[in-house]
């Protein structure tokens, strides 16, 4: 639900015409989540409190918009990253003839393909909690124009500021599981504490740049991309370890890559279906003279049907996502890039009666055998007012992505309020 506060212009004492229209719309959530831990044979109970505000206003022919974030949460790290409080957009946005121009931190997203997107570039992620990373995409400070001729559209986006993706603390239950103790070798066994070298979350560097061209059609579109910068996920390295008295301290680096990208993804329109594919050819160069070439390509259709699963409206997606590694290298579950280098992947929307909705996210990887559900029953009491039931359930060996946070397996309960 939207509010329109309206404040009039005083001049010389008096009202003037036009009002000054501010629209807003603000988001109350209150969650809790609990969380099985088998290694520590208890439960946690992870509760949140968060606030999210959006305001709109037309002004000399631009249009500006804000978002902003108050939350208090647990899963949320305050020693590297304190985001208590977060301007997540503040942007401009002018119609100057056929071109769109969008000034300041917006959302720069990318790709035709509904479940994995290889030509998003500008994809940081909010990653301290691995399962809420696809929802939490950072904006980017940058400057977008866009130019519209009949059916195309060519889109340039810029900016000198590097967006990082947010990993989670070396404490928190998110992060790598990596070894808890080491063997000094004479049989003395001491624990191992890990840390981050460097956690700072935007740096000025060289320029990020994406350049696109998108032609829509009557059901058929397509789109060609190129982007030169650096990566939003890091690769990591480790320090040599330090022996204290408390055992061996760890500190972990991240490294950004320089990345170049081309891209291209379609969509075809077959009856009810909608046929979708997406590729990139990816060139990521380290400064220690690594490198990390590879093609990620993902197919895949999805359907909407007035009267599918149990008589209801009814959306399916079906993807299947693969990388090929150009110079043969091997990929291990910190490999941020390449979770999904050989897996399906399927969402199932249902929607049941005027007040309800399940949605379940299925990931399968067919060859390292890991697997995430992520399950969600919504009910809605009125416009403004919402219950989530929320179940993660998380599979896998434990050299796995996945695998490794079995342990993490969840169920949660969600209340938002909207006005």
């Amino acid at each position: 639900m939207r509010n329109w506060l309206t404040v009039p212009t005083i001049v010389m004492g008096a009202a003037s015409a036009p009002a000054w229209a501010l629209e807003t719309t603000t988001t109350l959530s209150v969650s809790t989540m609990m969380t099985s831990d088998p290694s520590e044979d208890q439960a946690r109970n992870l509760a949140g409190v968060s606030a999210l505000f959006e305001a709109q206003h037309e002004l000399g022919g631009w249009t500006l918009t804000g978002l902003a974030r108050a939350e208090e949460n647990p899963e949320r790290d305050r020693n590297e990253y304190d985001d208590t409080v977060a301007l997540l957009e503040l942007r401009a946005q002018r119609a100057l003839g056929p071109i769109d121009l969008t000034l300041g931190r917006q959302l720069v997203r990318g790709g035709r393909a509904t479940l994995v997107n290889p030509t998003d570039v500008f994809d940081a992620r909010d990653s301290r909690d691995a399962l809420l990373a696809t929802d939490r995409v950072r904006a980017v400070d940058a400057m977008r124009l866009a130019w519209f001729l009949d059916n195309w559209q060519a889109t340039f986006v810029t900016t000198p500021v590097h967006t990082k993706s947010l990993m989670p603390h070396p404490d928190s239950r998110w992060f790598f599981q990596l070894p808890a103790s080491a063997d000094l070798g004479d049989g003395t066994i001491v624990p191992i504490a890990y840390s981050w070298a460097d956690y700072d979350a935007t740096h000025l560097g060289a320029p990020q740049t994406q350049f696109k061209l998108n032609h829509e059609g009557e059901g058929f579109s397509y789109a060609l991309s190129w982007f030169d910068g650096e990566d939003t996920l890091p690769t990591f390295d480790s320090r040599a370890p330090i022996l204290g008295p408390s055992g061996l301290q760890v500190e972990i680096d991240q490294t950004f890559a320089h990345k170049q990208a081309w891209g291209a993804d379609a969509e075809l329109l077959v009856g009810k279906a909608v046929l979708r594919i997406e590729a990139a050819r990816i060139k990521r160069r380290f400064e220690d003279g690594r490198r990390d070439d590879y093609d990620h390509i993902v197919a895949g259709f999805d359907l909407s049907l007035e009267h599918g699963l149990f008589g209801q409206e009814t959306y399916l997606a079906f993807e299947y996502s693969k990388q090929f590694a150009r110079d043969g290298q091997d990929w291990n579950k910190e490999d941020l890039r390449h979770i999904l280098a050989n897996a399906f992947l399927a969402r199932v929307d249902v929607t049941l009666g005027d007040h309800d909705s399940v949605v379940a996210d299925v990931v399968y990887d067919h060859l390292q055998s890991q697997n995430a559900l992520l399950f969600e029953y919504r009910h809605g009491f009125n416009d403004q007012l919402d219950l989530f039931v929320t179940t993660d359930v998380l599979g896998g060996d434990a050299e796995t992505f996945f695998g490794q946070y079995t342990r993490n397996d969840r169920l949660g309960l969600r209340l938002e309020y909207t006005f």
